[in-house]
C-alpha cells in the first residue's frame, strides 16, 4: 500500500499533506554571535522557541547557526525581533531559504 501511495504522489495524482505544509512554511538560517558568558542563557531561550528546529555551533564570524521555521513572514519578523532582543545576542545575519537544490535528508521539496 505504501508503494502505491508513493507512486500516486510521485505521478502528481495525490499530494501528501506533509508536502503541502512543508511548502507553506518560511525556512530560515540565522547566524548569531553572542557576547562572552552569554551562551547558556541564549541557548536556553532559543530552546523555548518552538520555531527553532536546530542550533549548531559553528566556526567563523558567528557562534551559532540556527534553523528556523515559521508559517508566515510576519511571524518570522516577530521571531527575529525576539531573538535579536535576547540578552547576550550581539549580532545576527538571516538568510531565507528560497528553494532547496539538494536534500539528501529525504525532506519534502527536494529537487
Amino acid at each position: 500500500m505504501v508503494t502505491c501511495l508513493a507512486r500516486l504522489e510521485r505521478d502528481g495524482i495525490i499530494q501528501c499533506l506533509g508536502s503541502e505544509l512543508e511548502q507553506a512554511t518560511v525556512r530560515v538560517y540565522c547566524a548569531i554571535s553572542v557576547l562572552p558568558r552569554s551562551t547558556v542563557g541564549v541557548i536556553r531561550a532559543l530552546e523555548k522557541m518552538i520555531e527553532v528546529e536546530e542550533v549548531s555551533s559553528v566556526s567563523g564570524q558567528f557562534d551559532y547557526l540556527v534553523f528556523l521555521r515559521c508559517t508566515t513572514h510576519e511571524k518570522l519578523d516577530d521571531l527575529l525581533d525576539r531573538i535579536g532582543n535576547l540578552e547576550g545576542v550581539k549580532q545576527m545575519q538571516t538568510s531565507i531559504i528560497l528553494n532547496r537544490k539538494i536534500d539528501r535528508r529525504g525532506g519534502a521539496g527536494a529537487a
